[in-house]
């Protein structure tokens, strides 16, 4: 006889998850970390001198296994040295398409007792070969550390605001997340900000681009555009992660992450009206 039970593994939950254990998303994503590059590297090397996406060799073959191919517009592998004068390989491109789902921000300790905080945001990204259309390519997890984080939310808040008189116009009642974002490093100057209460240090904040238009039309957003399929697989992808983007205490302390906005700031004041109904940045 086969052992039955009127329970099922969910309503139990892991007894294994302890303090060391993180959440992981249940579906595949791929893994794109912010970098600001170095100041000294060539201008040529693009996304090295410039800043932008990025991820080790390792770990983006890694997600590459759960896709069918890579995004077209990544370079790589490539070797990148760094400050310290040590190599590693890379896959990087200055700027991706992503529309977001979801944002998280949790802290964590470093080995030298000094805590920093980690904004994710649950994406979907696009593809695109050569100048053609957009298409979609699949999830992906986006991440900054630091005030780095804040800069990247207020990217796509800024996008937000940018575009909220055309899409009042041309596409009244869809959500602003449901358009694919140009997000990234742009143009021949590399754009830092110095960031920091006691000591400052340089960052380089992730950039929106325009396709330079003056004024937003109805042509550049169709362009952008998810569609409801994707909009749905959205809509699929926040619910599936809710584990996840709740999971954002410091393992082994009762200390929660704080919002991603300081409220406080003027700098960060929040969209009101405009805030999308399944994104929480």
């Amino acid at each position: 006889m086969p052992i039955t039970s009127a329970f099922k593994q969910n309503e139990l939950g892991n007894p294994l998850q302890g303090v060391s254990d993180y959440v992981k998303l249940p579906f595949p994503t791929l893994r794109l970390r912010w970098h600001n590059g170095y100041p000294q590297a060539s201008k040529d090397s693009g996304t090295q001198h410039f800043g932008g996406w990025f991820n080790g060799g390792d770990e983006y073959a890694e997600d590459l296994a759960n896709f069918p191919a890579s995004l077209h517009y990544m370079k790589g592998p490539d070797t990148w040295v760094s400050k310290d004068g040590k190599e590693y390989e890379v896959y990087h491109n200055r700027a991706i398409f992503a529309a977001p789902v979801a944002t998280r921000v949790r802290w964590i300790t470093k080995e030298n007792g000094y805590k920093s905080s980690v904004t994710e945001i649950l994406a979907v990204v696009a593809d695109r070969k050569d100048k053609g259309s957009l298409f979609p390519y699949g999830a992906a997890v986006l991440s900054c550390s630091g005030m780095g984080g804040l800069a990247l939310v207020d990217a796509f808040r800024e996008w937000v605001k940018k575009t909220t008189k055309a899409r009042v116009e041309f596409a009244p009642g869809v959500p602003s997340n449901m358009f694919y974002v140009v997000i990234g490093t742009f143009g021949k100057q590399r754009i830092t900000r110095m960031v920091g209460k006691t000591s400052q240090s340089p960052i380089v904040p992730a950039q929106v681009n325009y396709a330079d238009k003056t004024e937003i039309d109805e042509g550049f957003l169709a362009s952008y555009f998810v569609g409801d399929e994707v909009g749905a697989k959205m809509i699929e992808l926040k619910t599936a992660a809710a584990e996840w983007l709740a999971d954002v205490k410091e393992k082994g302390k009762a200390e929660a992450a704080p919002a991603p906005v300081n409220d406080n700031d003027p700098h960060y004041e929040p969209i009101g009206a405009e805030v999308d109904p399944f994104v929480e940045f």
